[in-house]
C-alpha cells in the first residue's frame, strides 16, 4: 500500500514523439518514457497504460497487485493522520489496518541493513537494534492484522507505562485471527495483561516474540492475559521477568480465564513474580492449556497466602504438559512449588521433569480434589517442602495415576512424606514407578518414601521403593496408618 515503483515504456519508430500514461488506480507522476507509479491506500489490482502520443493504437499495459501490507519504517511514534510510504509509524499502521475490512499485514523494517527475502522473512545484514518508545497506548487491534518484525533482538516495542499513565503493549479485541512475529514487547503497566491482552474470541499467534518486564497492578497476567473465548498460539515465545501486584494477583507470566486457550511450544516462562497471590509463571482458571517442550524456570510467589510457584491450575481447566521442564520455582508461603492443581482440574503430564522447586508444603506437586491427574513417564526430583511433603502431595478426593515415572531425592524438611504424601481419601495408582532417595527429615516424622494417612489408598504394581530415609521417624520406605495399601511385584529395599 502506497509503495512507489518506476515504470518504463520503450517507444520505437522515427515518428514516435512521446508517451501518455494512465492508471486504473493509484497515481502516476512524471512524464516521458519513465514515470513513478504510487500504489493506492487500499488493496486491489491496478493497471498502468502507456500509450503513444501520436498513435493511440500503440499501447502497453502493466498490471500490479496491491497487497494489504503496511510498511513501518518510522519508529518515532508520530501520528500525522496517515500511513504512507514516506512515513508510517506503528500507531498509524494499526489505525489504517483496523479501518480495512479484510486481513492486513504490517511489516516493521529496521532502519539499516534490511533485505526483504520472501513471505514474512527478512534477511538482515548489519541491522541496528531499534526501540519504538510509545508516548501513549497503541490503538486496540480490532480486525485481522498480522504484524511482522525483524526479530526480538532487533525490534522492541516499549509501552513506557507508569502508575499514573497505565498502558499495555498490545491488545486484541474481536472475533478474528491475528499474529505477531519477531519482536520484544516490554514496558507495559496495566491492571491485567500488561504485555498482551487477548479477549472476545480473538485468535492470536505469537512466533519468535519476547514478552519481558511488564507489570500488572491489581490484575492478572503480567505478560499475557487471555480471557473467555480467546486463543493464544505461542511458538518460540519467551515470557520473562514480568510481575503482578495487588488485588487478584495471579499468573506472573500468563493467565487463562475460564474458556480461554493457550498452546505453547518451544518457549520459556522464566523469572516471573506474583506478589501476594498465586501462579508465579501461570494461572489457569478453567482454561485449556497445552505445553510442549517448554521451560518453566525460576518463577515465584512472594508474601501472603499463595501457591503454585510455577503454575496454579484450578476450576474446569484442562492441561497437557509434554516434554516440559518445571525447575527452580518457589512458593515460600504456599503449597506446590512446581504445580498446584485444585478442584475440578484435569491434568496430563507426559515425559516432564519437575525438579528443584521449593514450597512451604509440597515442593513438587500439590493436587487437591482434582477431577483427574495422570503422570506418564518423566521425573519429580530434588524438590523441597519446608514443612511436609517434598515431592507430591495428594489430598481431598484426588484419584491420581502415575505410569513409568520416577519420584526421587525429594525432601520434607521438618515433616513427613519425603516423596509422596496422601491425606483425606486421596488415592495413588502407581504403575512401574520408582520412589527412591527421598527424605523425611523432621523429628518424629514418618514416610521417607510414602506417607499414607488414614482413609487413603495406595495401589502399586511393579516398580520400587528404595533408599528412602526418615531422620527420626517410622516407615523410611512407606508409612501407612488405617488405610488400604496394595503392593504387587514391588521391590522394597535399602530404606
Amino acid at each position: 500500500l502506497g509503495e512507489p515503483v518506476t515504470l518504463t515504456a520503450t517507444v520505437t519508430g522515427s515518428a514516435q514523439a512521446g508517451v501518455v500514461w494512465t492508471a486504473s488506480c493509484g497515481t502516476v507522476t512524471g512524464t516521458g518514457a519513465s514515470v513513478t507509479f504510487t500504489a493506492p491506500g487500499s488493496p486491489g489490482t491496478c493497471t498502468a497504460t502507456a500509450t503513444s502520443a501520436l498513435d493511440a493504437t500503440k499501447a502497453g499495459n502493466a498490471t500490479m497487485t496491491v497487497k494489504p501490507v503496511y510498511r513501518v519504517a518510522s519508529f518515532d511514534d508520530v501520528n500525522d493522520g496517515a500511513c504512507t510510504w514516506t512515513h508510517c509509524s506503528m500507531r498509524e499502521a494499526i489505525a489504517a489496518a483496523n479501518a480495512q475490512p479484510n486481513a492486513d499485514t504490517i511489516r516493521l523494517v529496521p532502519p539499516a541493513g534490511a533485505v526483504r527475502a520472501s513471505g514474512a522473512t527478512l534477511t538482515l545484514a548489519n541491522a541496528a537494534a531499534t526501540t519504538i518508545a510509545l508516548t501513549s497506548a497503541l490503538p486496540v487491534i480490532t480486525s485481522s492484522i498480522h504484524i511482522f518484525g525483524p526479530g526480538p533482538d532487533l525490534l522492541t516495542i516499549n509501552a513506557n507505562g507508569s502508575v499514573s499513565d497505565q498502558r499495555r503493549v498490545l491488545e486484541f479485541n474481536g472475533a478474528f485471527t491475528g499474529s505477531v512475529t519477531g519482536m520484544t514487547l516490554t514496558g507495559g503497566l496495566m491492571g491485567g495483561g500488561a504485555g498482551i491482552f487477548i479477549l472476545t474470541n480473538a485468535d492470536v499467534s505469537l512466533t519468535d516474540v519476547n514478552v519481558v518486564d511488564n507489570e500488572s497492578h491489581d490484575g492478572a497476567g503480567g505478560g499475557l492475559l487471555v480471557t473467555t473465548g480467546g486463543t493464544a498460539r505461542l511458538l518460540r515465545v519467551n515470557i520473562d521477568n514480568n510481575e503482578v501486584f495487588g488485588i487478584n494477583a495471579a499468573g506472573g507470566g500468563i493467565t487463562l480465564a475460564s474458556g480461554a486457550t493457550v498452546m505453547m511450544t518451544n518457549g520459556r516462562i522464566k523469572d516471573n513474580i506474583v506478589n501476594n497471590g498465586w501462579g508465579g509463571a501461570l494461572h489457569s482458571l478453567g482454561g485449556t492449556l497445552t505445553m510442549t517442550d517448554v521451560v518453566v524456570q525460576g518463577n515465584r510467589t512472594v508474601a501472603g497466602a499463595s501457591g503454585g510457584g510455577a503454575m496454579l491450575i484450578e476450576g474446569a481447566s484442562t492441561t497437557q504438559l509434554t516434554g516440559v521442564t518445571v525447575s527452580g520455582n518457589a512458593t515460600p508461603t504456599g503449597e506446590g512449588g512446581g504445580l498446584r492443581l485444585l478442584a475440578g482440574s484435569t491434568t496430563t503430564i507426559t515425559n516432564t521433569t519437575i525438579s528443584n522447586n521449593t514450597a512451604l508444603t509440597a515442593g513438587g506437586i500439590a493436587a487437591g480434589n482434582v477431577a483427574a491427574l495422570t503422570v506418564n513417564g518423566g521425573s519429580i526430583t530434588g524438590n523441597t517442602g519446608a514443612t511436609r511433603v517434598g515431592g507430591v502431595f495428594l489430598w481431598g478426593s484426588s484419584d491420581v495415576t502415575f505410569n513409568d515415572a520416577t519420584i526421587s531425592n525429594n525432601t520434607a524438611t521438618t515433616g513427613g512424606g519425603g516423596g509422596l504424601y496422601l491425606q483425606n481419601t486421596a488415592k495413588a495408582r502407581l504403575n512401574n514407578v520408582t520412589i527412591s532417595g527421598n527424605r523425611a527429615q523432621g523429628t518424629n516424622q514418618h514416610g521417607g518414601g510414602i506417607f499414607a494417612a488414614t482413609g487413603t489408598s495406595v495401589l502399586m504394581t511393579n516398580g520400587s521403593i528404595a533408599t528412602n530415609q526418615t531422620a527420626a521417624g517410622w516407615g523410611a520406605g512407606l508409612y501407612a496408618f488405617s488405610n488400604t495399601v496394595t503392593l504387587t511385584g514391588v521391590k522394597v529395599r535399602t530404606n
